[in-house]
């Protein structure tokens, strides 16, 4: 990993529009993030590197599915093991684009 870069957020729940709830709901908007991956699986936290960042809302919250049981299970595990933490309020700032840089323009 670069110095200065930092690591892939992940943001959990059982489908992509609860990812992009999720996010909203801590404040981030998630077509200005940066450094994120939305994690919609079990399989997804495969090769997850110790420490990664995560935000979530809590379980009882998700929508009932078919891999939402697996998912809640396999991030506590994984947060038992070390491999996934809660992100801390003073990271936000971090997976926010640079607001003051002009967006391109798509050429007409």
């Amino acid at each position: 990993m670069r110095r200065g870069a930092p690591r892939t957020l992940y943001v959990i729940a059982p489908s992509m529009i609860e990812c992009v709830e999720t996010a909203r709901a801590f404040g981030l908007a998630p077509a200005e993030m940066e450094h994120h991956r939305n994690i919609t699986c079990a399989y997804s936290l495969r090769d997850t590197l110790p420490g990664t960042p995560f935000i979530a809302k809590p379980v009882s919250d998700w929508l009932p599915g078919p891999n939402t049981d697996v998912l809640a299970l396999a991030v506590k595990a994984m947060q038992l093991q070390g491999r996934l933490r809660i992100m801390g309020a003073q990271e936000a700032p971090l997976y926010q684009t640079f607001s003051d840089m002009p967006r391109r323009e798509m050429r007409g």
